[in-house]
């Protein structure tokens, strides 16, 4: 049979384009390619990874598998669809697929990576180290692959072999940022923090002005009671500096007449915490003006503390004239903040207080203590494959070690997580081995979570806006750290001066949990007689 040449024609687009990057005009060659012959699977497999790239791991799964079962070998359509499941969390599925890619393909290199990112995802360590070691023998070149092998290699233990691996990396390409990064990292990790700013100061000293740099720097101090120096560098964390209208230094006593406006820039927790600054900012610049997220509107109309902070809608008119507008995350830097500041005062509204009281009463005996293993945004629902293992602002702790703190406690337990996954909260009362009542409803209005804070007798948690909330109460709280932990919880230690009567049970450097569970429940056992 002689080629059509209108296939080899769309062939050739569809390859063209996907290597331009127009996924439009690739999508439509290789649809083309289909529609003529349906058994094409270099054009369903096109289509599985265009899909996988524009954020659609669902459809690229049907894609991939369709590519897969018209040629069974093929190790780039297993790696498609590997890594399509991986996105969506089906781990076994995925680890499955790729470990089929490097059987049939032992040379695969990226196959090599992508599964040890899903054994990594899923903290199987060792296994990752092995696989992201097989990626880099087959391409020492692979940047990611080194990247995030010296982090698993600190979570390990094998702090000396993981700092060899940056060092090495970093001095290939001395100037290249995401290398400076995880040199920095595995410094900090391997070394001391010291030595890890050092490090990073010369980097900023031979340029460029790199804000990743400033704001790695700038959570690094702030970790360890550095507060001039750590505002400062503050000022570069990502986004802030293309929402700014202030230049970074102080605010001018003669900015203007009128209020000053504070817009939040972060999350809502990041919001309550900033807030205890926002004294110092109306001593020096009089009127403040607060635009507050609508969903934080109500708790701090009831506050006790900043009396005379005016709230406005976040959007529309202010009320009042505006002279200049402070990013909230700015605020410490802008009022010169060299001291540890308390929480902002806040007031449950009576009504909900006793409801929630009542309610409680009706679920068991007292005391109440409430649980949350999540914070942050939740990984799990973002495309990571892309992209080297970095920090981020997300918290979890495994429902296995939630039980393990609980079980056996004489207390009415309460899930307080925000967006449980379905069965989540079954699942931990099944381990627990006793009732978790779920009340994570109360999240969707924070007026009537602070309420539910107020009248809980303990709250255990990772960090997250409820334990801003119940700092602003002045009550006490239980806080599951991972590491490396964020600026607010400090470097070291158990207890963190920004949450005053909070008890931080920290996660080791090798990512264990094992003795913050054993003295959390300790405590929590000898709270509840």
């Amino acid at each position: 049979m002689q080629p059509d040449p209108r296939h080899e024609a769309l062939a050739r687009a569809a390859a063209a384009a996907m290597e331009a990057g127009d996924a439009v005009a690739a999508e439509r060659a290789a649809r083309g390619l289909v529609q003529a012959n349906p058994r094409d699977h270099a054009a369903w497999h096109v289509l599985a990874v265009l899909a996988l790239r524009g954020g659609r791991a669902e459809i690229a799964v049907e894609l991939a598998e369709r590519a897969h079962r018209l040629e069974r070998k093929n190790a780039a359509y297993l790696n498609t669809l590997g890594v399509a499941n991986g996105d969506l969390g089906r781990a076994d599925e995925a680890i499955a697929a790729l470990q089929r890619a490097v059987k049939l393909r032992p040379a695969f290199a990226d196959a090599h990576y992508n599964l040890a990112k899903v054994l990594d995802r899923g903290e199987r360590f060792a296994a990752a180290r092995d696989a992201y070691r097989r990626a880099l023998a087959i391409d020492p070149r692979h940047a990611s692959a080194a990247h995030n092998l010296a982090a698993v290699l600190l979570r390990l233990g094998e702090s000396e072999e993981a700092l060899a691996l940056a060092r090495a990396a970093h001095e290939r390409s001395p100037a290249d940022l995401e290398r400076r990064l995880h040199l920095a990292t595995a410094l900090r990790d391997a070394r001391s923090d010291a030595e890890a700013a050092a490090f990073v100061e010369r980097c900023l000293a031979a340029g460029p002005d790199e804000p990743r740099l400033h704001a790695w720097l700038g959570e690094l101090r702030l970790r360890n009671g550095d507060w001039e120096r750590g505002w400062r560098e503050y000022l570069w964390r990502p986004n802030a500096m293309r929402r700014r209208s202030l230049p970074l230094g102080p605010l001018a006593a003669d900015a203007g007449v009128g209020a000053v406006a504070l817009v939040p820039d972060q999350g809502l927790g990041d919001t309550l915490f900033f807030l205890r600054f926002a004294d110092a900012l109306i001593e020096q610049a009089g009127d403040v003006v607060l635009r507050t997220p609508p969903k934080l509107a109500g708790v701090l109309g009831g506050r006790t503390g900043l009396a005379r902070l005016a709230i406005a809608p976040e959007t529309g008119e202010p009320g009042v004239a505006i002279c200049a507008t402070v990013l909230l995350g700015d605020l410490p830097h802008v009022v010169g903040a060299r001291n540890v500041v308390p929480p902002v005062g806040l007031a449950p509204r009576a009504a909900l207080a006793q409801r929630w009281r009542e309610a409680l009463a009706a679920l068991g005996p007292a005391p109440y203590v409430g649980l949350t293993w999540r914070g942050g945004t939740d990984r799990r629902t973002e495309s990571e494959f892309g992209a080297a293992r970095e920090a981020e602002l997300f918290k979890e702790i495994d429902l296995r070690a939630v039980a393990a703190v609980v079980r056996g406690l004489p207390a009415t337990l309460v899930a307080i997580q925000r967006h449980p996954a379905a069965g989540e909260v079954t699942t931990l009362a099944g381990l627990a081995g006793q009732p978790v009542h779920d009340l994570s409803p109360a999240n969707d209005d924070l007026e009537d979570m602070t309420a539910l804070l107020a009248v809980l007798d303990d709250y255990v948690g990772v960090s997250n806006t409820n334990m801003h909330l119940r700092a602003g109460l002045g009550l006490a709280a239980k806080v599951l750290v991972p590491d490396p932990p964020e600026f607010r919880w400090m470097a070291a230690g158990d207890r963190s001066p920004w949450f005053p009567g909070f008890a931080v049970y920290r996660q080791r450097a090798d990512g264990r949990w094992d003795d913050a569970i054993e003295r959390l429940r300790a405590d929590l056992a000898s709270a509840a007689r």
